[in-house]
Formats: C-alpha cells, sequence, structure tokens
C-alpha cells in the first residue's frame, strides 16, 4: 500500500482536525450512536488496530524498517513499511506506515546513531502517518490516522512526559450489543494531557498501557448515509495498570477500556491495578477509581495468587504490584461495585517483568 496524492491530501486534512473546534455536544445520541462512537474510539487506540499505542510503541523503538533514510540537516530519520496479517476472513489486518523521528540530546544536538548512543537522548519528536483497513468477525473499518508526539525526561527523572494528538479519518462498521449492524464514517481528535510513564517500568510494558497515567480528551464526528453528523467529546482516563475509562460529556454510562487488546470490558466486568485495599471494610480501590465491594457472596479465585484480600493487601505492602479482575454489579450510575467472582494476581515487581 503505497502513499498517493488522495492520501497526502487526507492526512493533511487529520492533521487539521486533531483539535476539531468548538464541538457541540449531540443530546440526540442513540443507544446505538453511544456504541458506534465507542468502537470507533477504542479502535482509535488499540495496539493490535495500530492506533495510538501501536504509535507509542513505535515511538520507543529504533527506526529500521523496510525503507529507512536520515537527513543530517533536519535531524529526521524516516522509516515506513507494511505490516499484514491474514488469519482468514474473520482476522485481516493491513496497514502502511511512514513515521519519522527526531533525537535531541542535552544540548539540543541531533542524535544520529539513536540506537549506539541511546543513553544521550534527552527527547524526541515523533510524528507518524497510516493508513489501512481491519476486517474481524465483530468489525471492518478503513482508516488514515496521524500522531504527533514530544517525549521528553529519557535522561532524567523519575518519569517521562508525553506531549502529542492524533487524528483519524475513516469508515467504520461494527455490531451492537443487541445483534444488530451500524456503518459511520467519522473524523476523530485526541489529545494529550498530562501523559506520563513510570520510568521503573521495563520498557517492554510501555506499549501495553502498564504504568502509563493522565488522560486524553477525543472529539469524535461521525454520520451515516442520509443522516446529519452527530458529535461528542470526553475523556479517556488511563489507570496505569492497562486499562483506562472511557468517558462521554454529559452521559453517566463509563467503559472501561483493557489496552492490551484494545477491547472493552463488558459492564458487569472490571480489571485494573490494585492502588489500595481496605481489608475491614472488604473493599478494593483500584487506580482508576473503581471502588470493589466483597461479600461473603463473592467467589474468590483460588488459582489466583491470593485467596483472601488479606494476603494481596500483605503482598502491596512489600511492592507488589497487584491486579484485580472479575465480575461485578454495578450501584446505579456510580463508581461503586460488588464482585461476584474475583481474582487477585501479581501484575509484576517493580523493576521486574512478571513471568
Amino acid at each position: 500500500m503505497k502513499t498517493n496524492s488522495v492520501t497526502i491530501f487526507l492526512a493533511a486534512w487529520v492533521l487539521g482536525a486533531c483539535t476539531l473546534n468548538a464541538l457541540d455536544e449531540d443530546s440526540s445520541l442513540s443507544e446505538e450512536d453511544l456504541q458506534a462512537a465507542s468502537q470507533i474510539i477504542v479502535e482509535s487506540l488499540s495496539d493490535q488496530s495500530y492506533g495510538v499505542f501501536s504509535s507509542l510503541d513505535d515511538a520507543f523503538k529504533v527506526p529500521y524498517q523496510d525503507t529507512y533514510s536520515y537527513n543530517d540537516t533536519t535531524g529526521e530519520h524516516t522509516t515506513s513499511f507494511t505490516r499484514e496479517i491474514d488469519k482468514g476472513p474473520d482476522a485481516q489486518r493491513n496497514m502502511y506506515a511512514e513515521i519519522k523521528y527526531i533525537y535531541y540530546g542535552a544540548d539540543g544536538d541531533f542524535i544520529e546513531f539513536p540506537d549506539r548512543d541511546r543513553s544521550h537522548i534527552v527527547s524526541v519528536k515523533f510524528s507518524a502517518l497510516r493508513e489501512g483497513n481491519i476486517s474481524t468477525s465483530q468489525n471492518t473499518s478503513s482508516y488514515v490516522r496521524t500522531d504527533e508526539y514530544v517525549i521528553d525526561g529519557l535522561a532524567e527523572g523519575s518519569s517521562i512526559a508525553i506531549d502529542g494528538k492524533h487524528g483519524g479519518a475513516g469508515s467504520f462498521q461494527g455490531s451492537t450489543s443487541e445483534g444488530g449492524q451500524f456503518n459511520r464514517n467519522y473524523t476523530i481528535g485526541i489529545n494529550f494531557m498530562n501523559i506520563r510513564i513510570d520510568k521503573s517500568l521495563p520498557e517492554a510494558n510501555y506499549n501495553l498501557g502498564e504504568g502509563i497515567t493522565g488522560a486524553l480528551t477525543h472529539e469524535l464526528s461521525f454520520d451515516q448515509q442520509h443522516e446529519d453528523s452527530k458529535n461528542t467529546t470526553g475523556t479517556v482516563e488511563l489507570a496505569g495498570d492497562g486499562t483506562a475509562l472511557l468517558k462521554f460529556k454529559d452521559f453517566s454510562d463509563l467503559t472501561t477500556i483493557n489496552l492490551r487488546d484494545g477491547k472493552p470490558l463488558g459492564n458487569d466486568e472490571f480489571e485494573g491495578r490494585v492502588k489500595s485495599i481496605k481489608v475491614p471494610a472488604n473493599f478494593i480501590i483500584l487506580t482508576s477509581g473503581q471502588r470493589i465491594k466483597i461479600n461473603s457472596d463473592t467467589e474468590i479465585d483460588g488459582g489466583g495468587d491470593y485467596s483472601s484480600l488479606q494476603q494481596a493487601n500483605d503482598a502491596i505492602g512489600r511492592g507488589v504490584k497487584v491486579t484485580a479482575s472479575g465480575v461485578a454489579l454495578r450501584h446505579g450510575a456510580s463508581n461503586n461495585f460488588t464482585a461476584t467472582e474475583l481474582a487477585l494476581e501479581v501484575s509484576f515487581k517493580l523493576g521486574e517483568t512478571n513471568e
């Protein structure tokens, strides 16, 4: 898949749409609209669908792919490549990408050999253009996407700061939870808000959302044939544990996204890093802010690493990162849940991957 003049025009238009000006929140959104918007946003974020987290993964890689060039005047490392996945008619993805990197040293000088001089890199300017198609048993889509990031704090400090924006345009056909079908054409803009990565985590986990905190704002405009366009705005709050909370302005519903596979958890599912455990009160508080109540009817998975709240709490006291997942009943529109099933497992210890 090669970039042509039409793609270049679309990419320029998408970049301009990274901040959609003065979108009016549409109060007439249907349940189908909200499900369509959620799926479009999730795909735009997903690593597996070559979204925001795929670009974050690429931003921390050395840029040598199918084609590569370096401009010593501008400091730009340019690489392009094609990725294709074909696992039958229900799992096909193809994507062409052109990515540019500029690596800066402590004095603002360009770094020509980032692999050799990795320890001297202070910041990175990253931009990417992607176009592709996705076909699965649940949805089909085509897209043009752009990402622009500035990554600071690589040499000093306890965390890496990322400022950036994402723009996208395309078409999306998906399925509702009731079994219906929908089609939407869309443009989307996503902006970073205080995004940071904990340096104590292994670099291999960066692309999975592990240790990434902060929030993203999303602005989405979409339409279907013979209907006026509709607009949504909201946030995606990154919990730092591989999950995020998707919120829409003026709507109380929350969707928990598993950033490992880019799929939203079901309304009765939860998963996240444990922030604290209130053992006497039988409460677990996740880094996302979700409060999970444990009672006598909660079935704790005996195959997990911990079979009680006390065991998990003791492990947290020793510096172990613990993940809680399971099935729960939500109390109204609040962030409070009562677990019917619970698993407590080790995420990883600081500075170590979880084997």
